[in-house]
């Protein structure tokens, strides 16, 4: 596979993402670890958004699209 055609991590489930009720709701920041993605604390940040927190999940420096070759 040629570096332009690297498709790891460009899609929506390995971006970063915030489940909110509003303002006001308590908050839990997520961090994925080496070599993971977003995705990764999907199922988690589900479970606590279920129980009446804000979710939000960061995408690293290093992971993701945009560090993918051009």
């Amino acid at each position: 596979m040629l570096p332009g055609q690297l498709t790891a991590l460009q899609t929506a489930e390995h971006q970063l993402f915030t489940l909110e009720h509003g303002a006001h709701s308590p908050a839990v920041l997520l961090i994925h670890g080496f070599p993971g993605s977003p995705a990764k604390m999907r199922p988690l940040a589900a479970a606590i958004y279920e129980a009446g927190w804000m979710a939000c999940e960061m995408l690293l420096p290093g992971f993701g699209p945009h560090n993918a070759p051009p």
